[in-house]
This record gives structure tokens, C-alpha cells and sequence, in this order.
């Protein structure tokens, strides 16, 4: 019985060890780190590799079945969709708003994907110019009626992937996403 009681307590690490860890109880990410795992999704020839995204954005994902999608006549199947809801997320984000939607056309080699992720400016301030360290200079744009402004980039291999960012006028990150064949037919 002596033996039973020394084995249960060397065990009970081991059981801890087990649990569950929280995405939202990792410890936030340099700004650097935050940008770089960004990068290397914007960089990446796949944004449908849900694994991939999620492993890099520290953002745990659950994938819907897939669903037809019919045009407006509800007899023509256009493509499939498939939701990708978050299930725990970094407490850099805030996923109330989180959006991962894959859509892939009938007849078609091609995923058109979006993905759309608020950012927590009050765990994570990203300023302009550590974007600009990271990812370069990008194409600069601005929209008046939400008082912000923003960066898109171009994925280099050209894959068709975009990723932008958005700044409010505080001038923290306040969102950023990326999009895949968006324009393409």
C-alpha cells in the first residue's frame, strides 16, 4: 500500500501535465514574434491549411463540414464553404469578430479564402513602424469615414495571397487578415 501512495503522488505531475492548456493563458508575444508568425502566414502558398494558420497565429480552430453554396436560382451548386470558428485564441486577439471562411468553386483547382482577426490593442500595441520593419513598405491606404488608415502587402511567390493591416487612430494595430484568390475566376 506504501508503494500505491509513493506511485499515486510521482503521478500527479503527470496528470497536470495532461491538462489542457488555454491559448488565451500564453503569455502575449514580442511585437517582433507577433509580426514574424504573421509573416510567415502571409508568405505561406496555402491559407486552407487550417493546421498551418493556426499553429502560426496561436488561435485553435474548429472546421465546419463542408457546405454547398447555391446561386440565387437555389438549383446550381456554386461551390462549398467550410466555417472555421475559433475555439481559444491568444489574448492578443479579440475573436468576437474573428473570421476564417474557405470557399471553394465548383469546377475549380482553387480556395478562395478570408480571414479577418481583431487584434487587442490593449495586450499588444503594433505601431506603423514595426510593420514597416517586418514587412516593408506596403501600399498605403486610407478610409475617412472609419478614421483609420492601413497597409496591404502582396505575398512574393505569388500564391494570390494579401494580407492587410489596419490602425486606428490611436495608432495601434487594431485588425489585420488576409485573403487568397479573392479576384479569381
Amino acid at each position: 500500500m506504501k508503494n500505491f501512495y509513493k506511485t499515486l503522488i510521482a503521478a500527479i505531475p503527470l496528470f497536470g501535465a495532461c491538462a489542457s492548456f488555454k491559448a488565451n493563458e500564453i503569455p502575449p508575444r514580442t511585437v517582433r514574434n507577433f509580426l514574424l508568425d504573421i509573416q510567415a502566414v502571409a508568405d505561406s502558398d496555402n491559407l486552407d491549411n487550417i493546421k498551418f494558420v493556426a499553429e502560426k497565429l496561436k488561435i485553435a480552430f474548429i472546421a465546419s463540414p463542408e457546405k454547398a453554396i447555391y446561386d440565387s436560382s437555389g438549383r446550381t451548386i456554386r461551390g462549398f464553404e467550410i466555417a472555421v470558428e475559433p475555439t481559444a485564441e491568444s489574448m492578443e486577439y479579440k475573436a468576437d469578430h474573428l473570421t476564417y471562411r474557405i470557399f471553394r468553386p465548383s469546377h475549380q483547382t482553387f480556395s478562395r479564402v478570408l480571414i479577418s482577426i481583431p487584434v487587442n490593442s490593449s495586450v499588444l500595441c503594433v505601431k506603423p513602424t514595426d510593420l514597416v520593419l517586418i514587412f516593408g513598405e506596403g501600399v498605403k491606404n486610407f478610409s475617412p469615414h472609419l478614421s483609420s488608415f492601413g497597409f496591404t502587402y502582396e505575398n512574393k511567390q505569388g500564391e494570390g495571397i494579401k494580407t492587410y493591416f489596419r490602425f486606428i487612430q490611436h495608432g495601434c494595430l487594431s485588425e489585420f487578415g488576409f485573403n487568397q484568390n479573392i479576384d479569381k475566376e
